[in-house]
């Protein structure tokens, strides 16, 4: 992996020859700030006006695991591509999709959570979010001291679901999911909104992508000719290059408006 700061010119370079590129973004620990709780997560003023300006020129999709609805609310800015849900639904235009997920699963799910709750009293930390597709509790309010305990309790309950092949269990970010596992992830979600936005557009661009989860190596791996971005390097991650902090992304959108200010600007004194 190689640091983004460090290899910049090369970036640019990579957007020059395609002659553009498709901004593909998760939200939480990438361009919004981890925060103690799912409803304190907010997108920066400063990164909202950078991705604006972006916006103007290039495609600008945010793929997430949280619902659609919670992002549009989240970011406020309606001609985005969306995608939620760790890429079970999406929004593209005026097209409103999303993969059929079994009865048989939202059933266990829903079982799971009735399990989950009764938690809640010996541990008063967690936090359990109401989605409609997949299941997550958050854990990180949680005394330190009594996470592996908590994790204990919670594997007894999900033995039976680290069997089924149709449910993926992700632990990440303090924060333990069950995924409705349709043979369908964020690389697949990704590999179609590229597609449609080059169609659309009708030429090549770079796809860039930026995250910080499991669910984003999905996109990494699929991306593997774009320029792929993991916040804070990891070990074996399928990322090309890395930010060293979150906050490195918010001055790499920064410097990403200011490139598209500067063709902007070129444009227009061709015009004139």
């Amino acid at each position: 992996m190689k640091n983004v700061k460090i290899y910049l010119s090369e970036i640019k370079k990579q957007i020059e020859f395609f002659n553009g590129f498709v901004l593909m973004l998760d939200f939480d620990g990438t361009i919004s700030p981890i925060c103690s709780t799912p409803d304190e997560a907010y997108l920066p003023e400063r990164n909202k006006f950078n991705l604006e300006i972006i916006s103007r020129l290039f495609p600008v999709a945010i793929i997430s695991g949280r619902t659609i609805k919670d992002l549009k609310q989240k970011i406020g800015i309606n001609d985005f591509v969306y995608s939620g849900s760790h890429g079970l639904e999406w929004n593209i235009a005026t097209l409103k999709k999303r993969k059929h997920v079994p009865r048989r699963i939202l059933k266990t799910f829903k079982e799971i959570k009735i399990k989950i709750k009764k938690l809640l009293p010996r541990y008063p930390g967690m936090i359990i979010e109401d989605k409609p597709f997949t299941l997550p509790f958050h854990y990180r309010l949680i005394e330190p001291g009594q996470v592996p305990i908590f994790k204990r309790d919670v594997s007894k309950i999900l033995k039976s679901v680290y069997n089924d092949k149709t449910i993926r269990v992700i632990d990440n970010k303090k924060t333990i999911e069950l995924v409705p596992k349709l043979n369908w992830d964020k690389g697949d979600i990704v590999k179609l909104i590229y597609k449609y936005l080059q169609d659309k557009n009708k030429k090549r661009s770079v796809p860039i992508y930026i995250g910080d989860s499991l669910t984003d190596e999905d996109a990494f791996r699929v991306l593997k000719n774009g320029i792929t971005i993991r916040v804070r390097p990891k070990k074996g991650s399928s990322a090309k290059y890395y930010f060293k902090s979150r906050a490195e992304v918010d001055r790499f959108l920064v410097w990403l408006a200011s490139y598209c200010e500067g063709l902007e600007a070129s444009s227009t004194k061709r015009h004139k």
